[in-house]
């Protein structure tokens, strides 16, 4: 079953097209990588996904049910959540009132910190917490959400390797809790070693989508986005 569809989709922002009549379907439970080059529309598709920018034609579907125009709060509370390539912590709140934001569950955001080894700095203030340490929070506090999708931009960007395999083993474990990620990475490594699926966009159209050797092996791919090798 596909949680996620996107028909005909179509996005522009004056006379650049960022996407042009993309197509995809994300199925229940899964991890889908979503590649391309910078320009490529890859968070043009997480915005509109998630109510932050409009179409301008075509459908965006969950469970079945149109979700266009609906503003981010609405999709928030349908069970769509997304982190961003660029933190939104609330710099002048402590670590754990930034999850007790989402959820009112202190058992539940202590569990969550202790997870992503933040527990130590429960009552520090997220704006003296590192790039890396900005990120896991944000991770955190979309899961105290318990959204169905989530949406993850760039999500192990300035995280140490350490806690960057930390971090893909809760990835992992996720869709067997009933969640899909969507995850959008420039790090191939990442995106080869938990994604099922790959879509792959190039201009604002969708090129390929396979699985991880199937698109290492497209023609089309390597051209547009690994150089040709």
């Amino acid at each position: 079953m596909n949680v996620l569809e996107a028909r005909n989709v179509t996005k522009n922002y004056g006379h650049v097209t960022a996407l042009d009549d993309v197509s995809l379907s994300i199925a229940t439970s899964t991890i889908l990588g979503l590649i391309g080059p910078n320009g490529s529309g890859k968070t043009t598709f997480v915005n509109l996904a998630t109510g932050f920018s409009n179409l301008d034609g075509g459908d965006l579907l969950f469970n079945g049910h149109r979700i266009n125009g609906r503003h981010p709060d609405e999709i928030s509370r349908l069970g769509i959540a997304r982190t961003f390539q660029e933190t939104r912590v609330f710099r002048k709140m402590t670590v754990i009132e930034n999850l007790l934001v989402a959820s009112r569950d202190q058992k539940k955001a202590r569990d969550l910190l202790t997870l992503v080894g933040l527990s130590r700095l429960e009552r520090e203030y997220s704006g003296n917490l590192s790039y890396g340490q900005q990120k896991l929070l944000e991770f955190v506090r979309v899961l105290m959400m318990d959204p169905t999708v989530i949406f993850l931009d760039e999500p192990t960007a300035g995280i140490d390797p350490i806690l960057t395999d930390g971090l893909l083993k809760w990835f992992k474990m996720l869709p067997d809790q009933g969640k899909t990620l969507i995850i959008v990475e420039h790090n191939m490594d990442v995106i080869n070693a938990i994604c099922e699926r790959i879509v792959v966009l190039h201009h604002g159209r969708r090129i390929a989508e396979g699985t991880p050797l199937e698109i290492q092996q497209d023609r089309l791919v390597q051209d547009a986005y690994l150089g040709g090798a």
